[in-house]
C-alpha cells in the first residue's frame, strides 16, 4: 500500500527558538560544633541557553487497517 500525499495530508514549516535561563545564587555552609559537617561553598552561576529548529511537518491520517498493524509493531521508548 503506497501513502501518498492527498487532500487530506497537512503540511507546514516549522521554525522556532527556545531561550532558556538559569541562575544559581551562590551557597556557603560551615561546619559546626559537634555536628561534624564539612564546610561547603557553591559560587553563583548563569547557564543561558538558546536553539533554533528549522523544519517541516507532514501530517496524514492512516486507514484503520494500517494504524492496527503499526500499534502492534511499535513499542514506547
Amino acid at each position: 500500500m503506497a501513502l501518498g500525499l492527498n487532500a487530506a495530508t497537512r503540511r507546514r514549516p516549522i521554525a522556532a527558538l527556545d531561550q532558556a535561563l538559569l541562575q544559581h545564587l551562590g551557597v556557603t555552609k560551615t561546619g559546626g560544633a559537634g555536628d561534624g559537617g564539612t564546610p561547603l561553598a557553591l559560587a553563583s552561576q548563569t547557564f543561558r541557553s538558546l536553539r533554533s529548529r528549522l523544519g517541516a511537518e507532514i501530517r496524514f491520517a492512516l486507514p484503520v487497517s494500517v494504524a492496527d498493524a503499526l500499534r502492534e509493531r511499535l513499542q514506547p521508548t
